[in-house]
């Protein structure tokens, strides 16, 4: 049972999808961000972004299976990240490069993206020696995120509206789920055996710095 939950959470919070959630977690905070984009044009940003970021990396990973240039899906061992390393890094890059040449992108999800892919390409180098934690290397930018999103764009709460009422979340309380989260996604991963501690703690200090990397260069 511990394994089936454990494997739950690493797929809801798998690496791939971590950049969804920050564009969730901005529209929390500061929707305003997107006051240019009409309801269809944040539609069709929020699919073109999620294709890039997460289905066709996914398509390509499960490709390089099927062909048999990776052993398994769940990527054990370091020259099997190699290939998916590469596919999600080219597609991380072509959205750097479009969020900085784009006046309409939010300046948080351009620091958010550059940070994600300063990040990916830290672990690269760093699987050539010894395996690192995607998962957590996704969760420490996030968490590195979400604390550049507050202290530059929040407004002291954030907001949803839920059948035509307004609902307000204090910051600190999502910041506490977001740690707590984190924490979730590190004792699943070792749980698996997919990691030993180094690997994980490694991740979120790799995903932490990526973020903060980019905040100097964008904010």
């Amino acid at each position: 049972m511990l394994k089936i939950f454990a494997n739950l959470i690493s797929f809801v919070f798998h690496p791939l999808y971590i950049l969804t959630y920050a564009y969730g977690l901005l529209l929390l905070v500061n929707p305003f961000q997107f006051a240019n984009y009409s309801k269809t044009e944040q539609g069709i940003f929020f699919i073109s972004m999620a294709m890039v970021s997460a289905v066709i990396p996914i398509v390509g990973v499960l490709m390089m299976r099927f062909l048999g240039m990776i052993d398994g899906l769940d990527m054990k061992n370091k020259t099997d990240r190699i290939g998916p390393f590469i596919i999600i890094g080219v597609c991380y890059l072509w959205l750097t490069v479009n969020f900085i040449n784009s006046n309409q992108v939010s300046p948080f999800l351009t620091c958010f993206m550059l940070g994600a892919t300063i990040s990916l390409f830290m672990g690269f180098v760093i699987n050539i020696i010894e395996k690192i934690s995607l998962h957590t290397i996704g969760m420490g930018g996030l968490l590195a995120g979400y604390l550049i999103l507050i202290e530059n764009f929040g407004f002291g709460a954030a907001s949803f509206v839920w059948n035509g009422v307004e609902y307000n979340i204090h910051l600190m309380f999502i910041l506490v789920l977001l740690i707590f989260i984190s924490g979730l996604v590190a004792t699943s991963r070792l749980i698996l055996g997919a990691h030993i501690p180094r690997e994980v703690y490694g991740g979120l200090l790799v995903g932490l710095i990526g973020q903060v990397i980019a905040m100097r260069f964008i904010l």
